[in-house]
């Protein structure tokens, strides 16, 4: 822990407060919980998450990190009052991060190995005089921008986290070692103060102070469409906020509490396939896999299905794929809900979806007591009053949408409606009329009971899909269903070698839709129908992927 105690010798009292304080562990996780409980349940964990860096004693790096998502979290990292334990749950190093102090391989349950190590850290390691602070160069430059009143930097932003320097503030209070240059702790309260009114006899006469109205001091503030003059400011959420998904960075401009403009960081957390083209076709599924974490089967089975096409195999779709498939939209709607939970402030049902996620997971969902959960939250009316109101998807827009955003406007677009098995198994698209979260949230709901009941059917009637031959040559253009709308593919094949490839993802139209959703919305409103689209961070790109 060079750059995680606190400096100093460790004494008796020291490890009194230590064993105290690591009683409790207290997580922020990177790049969120909604990649974290894809291996790990919270409710199982001997630990608690947090929802700010400052309030945490460890940062948990959960799987890889894009260099722009790793700088952030490197920001992240440096809020974190010492002592502070760095766990990295992968096999690769993240950049603009120190060395981790515990780093576990990335798989089901990898905090429980993990956890341990950290307590036993913070309980004998929380002071060190071989400690240091964390100074790297990249925050440096930072810090001497912002002095220097430089330009707009997206990185220096309090990402709905904060970015103060923890280094110069003890949070802790009691001795600070080396961190400060005046350590003498004497200040100068000696300040002169001209209040320019003093008479002769030293009294002050403020009967000729001149007074400013209100209306002579917003006279030149900008007014929105109340017509309300505000300050205005610029902030940004995410991409580390407990209220959306993990990686989504949303830059909003605001009036006072009144968002006046609206976008999504584009290209943050996306991964580009450009540098590994070409590429054995069989190797495709296992990188598609990895483009997005929170849906990796339904990447795994479109690469498959694009081959299966451009190499003239059987491409239909059997039992085992279907519930692949299924089980993966069902979960991702419980991820989707616990994070949802939270942006609406309802902490019995972000406890409640969490739990019904890891139960799912874990096979042992009953469908009929899952059934029950979503029916207390439909019979909420106050829930239903608060995501009813705004969020209007404009009919022009439309046409650009797939999945639940779509469906809950009366859309019935949905890849599955050309396959012929789903059909065989009375599957038909589930669509509202309620243009709002609430629609949004019902859908989801449809969704998840339909798909326990298609792979109820699938299994009475299991097939197996034939091994696909990976030489030769052709193109393949597909499509499927993925739990946040259509994905479609189109690849090139060359002897066996992936050549070129164009892949376009459901999310980039519903991060379009942010400008418009949240247009004059209060603040924690705009927030609630950002997180109401199920915006996959990792499916945003500045532009289509197309590699050629």
């Amino acid at each position: 822990m060079k750059y995680g105690a606190r400096k100093g010798r460790m004494n008796a009292m020291r490890q009194w407060i230590a064993r105290a304080s690591a009683k409790e562990i207290l997580i922020f996780p990177v790049p969120g919980a909604d990649v974290m409980r894809l291996y790990q349940a919270e409710t199982e964990m001997d630990a608690r998450l947090t929802a700010n860096p400052r309030e945490s004693n460890v940062l948990l790096v959960v799987g890889e990190l894009t260099e722009s998502l790793a700088l952030k979290a490197g920001v992240a990292y440096q809020q974190i009052p010492r002592p502070r334990v760095l766990v990295v749950a992968s096999s690769v190093q993240p950049p603009y991060l120190p060395e981790p102090d515990v780093q576990v391989s990335l798989g089901d349950g990898f905090l429980d190995e993990a956890l341990p190590q950290v307590r036993q850290l913070l309980r004998d390691y929380a002071w060190s005089e071989e400690a240091e602070p964390w100074k790297p160069e990249f925050l440096t430059e930072m810090v001497e921008d912002s002095e220097n009143g430089g330009g707009h930097d997206h990185h220096d932003h309090d990402h709905g986290n904060g970015n103060e320097d923890e280094e110069a503030h003890d949070h802790h209070g009691g001795d600070n070692h080396g961190d400060d240059d005046d350590s003498s702790g004497e200040h100068n309260h000696n300040h002169e103060h001209d209040h320019g009114g003093d008479d002769e006899d030293g009294s002050q006469d403020h009967g000729d102070m001149d007074f400013m109205s209100m209306v002579a001091m917003t006279k030149d503030l900008p007014r929105p469409k109340d017509g309300l003059p505000m300050n205005r400011s610029e902030v940004y959420f995410g991409p580390f906020h407990p209220g959306l998904p993990g990686g989504l960075s949303v830059f909003m401009e605001l009036d006072g509490d009144t968002v006046i403009k609206a976008s999504v960081e584009a290209g943050l957390t996306a991964r580009s396939i450009k540098e590994v083209l070409p590429v054995d076709a069989k190797k495709l599924p296992d990188l598609l896999a990895e483009l997005n974490p929170l849906t990796p089967q339904s990447y795994r089975l479109l690469a498959q299905k694009a081959l299966a096409d451009a190499l003239h195999n059987d491409d239909s779709m059997p039992s085992n794929v279907l519930g692949i498939l299924e089980n993966e939209r069902i979960a991702s709607h419980l991820n989707w809900l616990a994070t949802f939970a939270k942006t609406v402030g309802n902490e019995w049902m972000h406890r409640k979806a969490t739990r019904w996620h890891v139960l799912y997971r874990s096979g042992e969902v009953l469908p009929e007591k899952l059934h029950a959960f979503m029916c207390q939250i439909r019979s909420m009316p106050y829930l239903q009053t608060k995501l009813s109101v705004g969020g209007i998807i404009p009919d022009t827009l439309l046409h650009h949408l797939t999945g639940p955003a779509a469906k809950a406007a009366g859309k019935m677009d949905d890849a599955r409606s050309d396959d012929e098995y789903y059909r065989s198994l009375g599957w038909h698209p589930v669509t509202t009329q309620a243009n709002s979260a609430w629609g949004r949230l019902l859908v989801r709901f449809d969704e998840i009971e339909q798909s326990l009941e298609l792979i109820q059917k699938a299994t009475d009637q299991q097939t197996e899909r034939e091994e696909i031959n990976f030489s030769g040559s052709g193109k393949g253009a597909v499509k499927l269903e993925s739990p946040r709308g259509t994905l479609k593919l189109s690849i090139s094949v060359e002897n066996g070698a992936i050549e070129k490839l164009q892949i376009e993802s459901p999310s980039k139209p519903l991060a379009a839709l942010v400008p418009t959703l949240t247009d004059e919305a209060e603040l924690s409103d705009a927030l609630v129908q950002i997180a109401s689209l199920d915006i996959s961070p990792w499916e945003i790109k500045g532009k289509t992927e197309e590699v050629e």
